[in-house]
């Protein structure tokens, strides 16, 4: 019987001032708590802010009940 061997991702990402970058947020467990119009809501403000105190630039989003994805 093998072993089952977990393997990482081995390739490697070079950034360069002015370029994208995709963030993805998964929620512990995969728990659906990203669902509900105010949840959303308060959840896009609190990324404005940050984005906002962190001068990034927002071009793309998408919320997820369980992950979120960003492009900065």
């Amino acid at each position: 019987m093998s072993k089952r061997i977990a393997r990482r991702k081995t390739f490697e990402r070079r950034y360069q001032a002015g370029d994208f970058h995709e963030l993805t947020f998964s929620i512990y467990r995969c728990f659906p708590v990203l669902e509900g119009d105010d949840r959303l809501k308060h959840l896009a403000r609190c990324i404005d802010v940050a984005a906002d105190e962190l001068r990034l630039q927002l071009v793309a989003f998408v919320f997820m009940p369980d992950h979120i994805h960003l492009l900065v």
